[in-house]
C-alpha cells in the first residue's frame, strides 16, 4: 500500500548504481538481507523502509533526494534505514501507514470543505478546516 500511496517504482540494475553499491556495502555489513529498491517522483523530504519480515524489506528513496545528496549523506541516509531492519521492522511498517492515514485526514477534510462550497483550496476556511482537523489527530500519533 506504501509503494502506491507512493507511486514508488522499482529501481532497475543499471537505474540507480550509487544507491545499489551503499545499500549492498550496508547490508553486508549489518548481516541484513539486501532489501527492493524502490524510487520515487514525490518531493518526499527523505527515504523510508518498509517490510513484512527482514527478508521482504523495500527501501524507497525520493529522486530529489538522490540529485542534491554527497554520497557521504546518501550513505547515512541508507544507513538510517538499513539500521532499522530487524524483526519489528513488520510492526514498525503497520505503524507508519496507520500514521500517515491519519495525518491524511486533514488533507481530506480541506478538500471535503471545498466540495461541499466553503471556496476554494487555498480559502481560508477550507485552510482553517484541514488545520483544526490535523490538530485533532496529531495526539493519535503521539501514541
Amino acid at each position: 500500500m506504501f509503494l502506491y500511496i507512493y507511486k514508488a517504482r522499482p529501481a532497475v540494475a543499471g537505474e540507480l548504481p550509487v544507491v545499489h553499491k551503499i545499500t549492498t556495502l550496508l547490508s553486508s555489513r549489518k548481516g541484513v538481507p539486501m532489501p527492493s529498491i524502490f524510487f520515487t517522483d514525490m518531493p518526499l523530504p527523505g527515504s523510508f523502509i518498509i517490510g513484512k519480515s527482514p527478508i521482504n524489506t523495500k527501501l524507497v528513496i525520493p529522486v530529489r533526494v538522490i540529485s542534491f545528496l554527497k554520497d557521504v549523506e546518501l550513505e547515512t541516509m541508507i544507513a538510517y534505514n538499513i539500521a532499522q531492519i530487524g524483526p519489528e521492522i513488520h510492526r514498525r511498517t503497520r505503524v507508519a501507514l496507520i500514521a500517515s492515514l491519519l495525518s491524511m485526514a486533514g488533507s481530506l477534510a480541506r478538500s471535503g470543505a471545498v466540495l461541499v462550497g466553503f471556496g476554494d483550496l487555498d480559502d481560508p476556511m477550507p485552510r482553517f478546516i484541514g488545520k483544526f482537523v490535523k490538530g485533532l489527530v496529531s495526539p493519535l500519533l503521539l501514541h
